[in-house]
């Protein structure tokens, strides 16, 4: 029998998911105690239809709940240290063991490359993790090669229901970021637009939206990496 409850670690809203476990009871030689801690096995980006902004951690075994805090994940873009913020964490004790971190959409690019630092998370035995424990970010949906560098994604606007707008791009081409602006600064072949805003907060393609009577606005890819 599944049974959920939250609780609040460190100030940090943290959901927990604690699932059943059917215990058979035999008699075993006795194990040597545990003395190393968790490892993370995998770092997987739930690639949801209107999200792309959650990264699922997998470890290999279950987590001691009052270690877990948001100061201690750490996501960063590859090539550059530039850091994305943790927004919220959950954690689901289970088989698998699994953290899901939810990530603020500044400097969150759509498939480009990601990877995780965690420390002080510890096992049910309160062993410690190594330090700095580093992991790459995968991407389930990512494509096995990019474009060929002279290429140029184009975008495609279609409506979605009745009043919807759906904005979309080759799905190989994941090293790019989907920007808008509301203003042509000068008309003509040499038009400029601008300035330019990234989507936020769901950095998705498709990426749905639907604007308000009355307004308008431009839309470009720029290049991430």
């Amino acid at each position: 029998m599944e049974s959920r409850r939250k609780c609040t670690i460190r100030a940090l809203s943290f959901p927990l998911a604690f699932f059943g476990l059917v215990c058979i009871a035999c008699r075993t030689s006795a194990q040597a105690p545990d003395k190393f801690g968790p490892v993370m096995l995998s770092a997987n980006v739930l690639e949801e239809e209107f999200r792309t902004n959650r990264i699922q951690i997998t470890w290999n075994e279950n987590l001691l709940v009052s270690s877990l805090s948001l100061p201690s994940f750490k996501v960063f873009l590859a090539g550059s240290n530039l850091p994305v913020a943790v927004l919220f964490g959950e954690y689901y004790a289970g088989n698998p063991t699994t953290t899901i971190l939810r990530m603020s959409a500044t400097n969150w690019h759509y498939r480009s490359n990601y990877y995780v630092i965690v420390n002080n998370c510890r096992d049910l035995a309160n062993n410690v993790m190594a330090p700095n424990s580093i992991m790459g970010v995968t991407w389930p949906g990512r494509p096995t090669s990019p474009l060929p560098a002279g290429a140029t994604p184009r975008l495609t606007i279609t409506r979605s229901g009745a009043n919807g707008l759906r904005v979309s791009w080759p799905t190989n081409a994941y090293s790019y970021a989907l920007e808008w602006t509301t203003n042509v600064m000068r008309v003509g072949p040499n038009s400029v637009a601008g300035p330019w805003c990234e989507v936020q907060p769901m950095m998705a393609n498709p990426y749905l939206t639907s604007p308000q009577s009355g307004t308008h606005r431009i839309y470009r890819l720029r290049k991430t990496q």
